[in-house]
This record gives structure tokens, sequence and C-alpha cells, in this order.
């Protein structure tokens, strides 16, 4: 237990599991409105074949956040704070990316990033909405997470953990493609600037 409670990780975990709870008790005091009664008449059709015809019916709309609400709905049932609930883990899950995120990047104090994000006004509106924008976001926050491991550890497994969580993050939102483009702009960013610290540091003769 000791070592449990030493844990690096325990602090942004804690965060983690409050914001979890907190926004599922939160979750079910608003009623429904438009947006999420839309989608909630197609992520409680019977079948996934049936989902998946009807999403195109909202415009935009990508059908895996929507598959992820059909499957909560199908295991607990239905109600307000059901049909939000996805959208709440799914916040407690990013918040703890945040804070792996943080550690992997030498940050201090991991676990103030990890409030930072849990606090962040659009965070705490979508959280307790039965949308998908919540289940959107987690994905490009795993996907930076595991860019930055790539970047120290370029292995094959890693690799292919990023293209899966990419593919994962686009099915959720096609705009979601622009996060592998700022990857690949982070990292030409930092090429750049090691370059020329190299340049500077060579002795002139």
């Amino acid at each position: 237990m000791n070592g449990i409670a030493r844990s690096p990780r325990t602090g942004g975990l804690c965060v983690a599991v409050c914001s979890a709870v907190i926004w599922i008790a939160l979750s079910g005091r608003r009623p429904l409105w438009l947006d999420e009664i839309q989608q909630l008449l197609i992520t409680r059709q019977p079948s996934v074949s049936l989902l998946i015809s009807a999403v195109p019916q909202n415009s935009g709309a990508s059908p895996l956040g929507y598959l992820v609400q059909q499957f909560a709905l199908q295991v607990t049932g239905y109600s307000v704070r059901l049909a939000r609930l996805p959208e709440a883990l799914f916040d407690g899950a990013a918040v703890f990316v945040v804070f792996l995120l943080a550690c992997e990047l030498g940050l201090e104090s991991p676990w103030i990033s990890a409030v930072a994000f849990a606090l962040f006004p659009m965070i705490t509106r979508y959280s307790t909405e039965s949308r998908v924008y919540m289940i959107t976001l987690f994905w490009p926050v795993l996907a930076t997470y595991i860019y930055v491991k790539m970047t120290q550890r370029p292995v094959t497994q890693i690799v292919v953990w990023y293209t899966v969580v990419m593919v994962a993050a686009i099915y959720s939102q096609p705009y979601a493609a622009s996060v592998g483009v700022a990857h690949v702009l982070w990292s030409l960013s930092r090429q750049r600037e090691e370059t020329n610290d190299l340049r500077y540091s060579c002795p002139k003769f």
C-alpha cells in the first residue's frame, strides 16, 4: 500500500477520478437539449447496422462516438444520467492522459496540468452532455501522449499504437486528422531548434 501511495501517478489518478465522479453526479441535473435528443434518437437504435445508416442524418457526425454511447446504453439501460455517463468517463480518462503527458514532458507538478484541463469551461460543459465531444477529445489527447513517447523511443509497437489511436480519433471526428499534422509540425520545430543549438555550440576557428 505504501508503494502505491507514493506512486507518482496517484495524484493524476485522483484528479481524474474526482473529475469523473463530479460530472457523473451533476450530469442528471439538467434536462436533455435538442442536440442530445437528436443523437439519442440514433444511438438508441436496436442494432449497429441501423445506427450506422442513421448517423449521416446528423451533419458532420462520425460513427465511433455514437457506437460507444449505443453500447453503454445497452449495458446500463437508459436515463438522462446514464445517457451522459460515457462523456463523464471519457473526461476522467482524458484528464489522466493529460497528467501522463505532463509527466512525459517533464513538468514539475503534472497534476496541476490535469486540474487545469479538468476545469477548462468547455471540458466542464461537455463532460455533462450526452454528445460525443469528450469521446472525440480523448483520442487526440492520447495520440499526443503516445507521439511524445514515440519521438523518444520510436519502436514498432509504439508506432502501431499511435496509428490505431489516430484512426480512432478520425472515426470520432474527421478534423482530428489535423492533430497528426500538428505532431509533424512540432517535430519539425524541435528538429530546427536542435539544429540551431548544435550550430551555436560548435567551436568556431
